[in-house]
């Protein structure tokens, strides 16, 4: 079993960005300080709702997935990769390709 010591660093030693995480090997994020803005709460309430309207027409919402589950490769999108090899709606065993968005494996009926 691996010990380890519990670390507190500062923001600049990491490169965070969108599913990425940068500069560390073998070790584990266990909690975050976020300093938030103050805002106004009724735009956030609204760019909230259509966030979620977009993803419902976007995503599989209705029925359980285990979301988004492939990276896209350089210089292409997983989506069309899948689209172009006909596996879009495919269902094999108890898991399907969502028909509405390709990078979603879904529970099949």
């Amino acid at each position: 079993m691996v010990r380890g010591k519990q670390r507190f660093d500062i923001r600049l030693i990491f490169k965070v960005s969108y599913r990425s995480v940068k500069n560390f090997e073998n070790e584990w994020f266990l909690s975050c300080h976020l300093q938030l803005q103050q805002g106004n709460t009724a735009a956030s309430q609204q760019k909230i709702k259509a966030l979620l309207e977009n993803r419902a027409k976007t995503q599989p919402t209705n029925q359980p997935s285990c979301g988004s589950v492939f990276k896209n490769p350089e210089g292409d999108y997983a989506a069309r990769l899948i689209e172009q090899t006909g596996l879009k709606g495919v269902a094999i065993g108890g898991a399907c390709v969502s028909e509405k968005t390709r990078q979603f494996y879904c529970k099949y009926r």
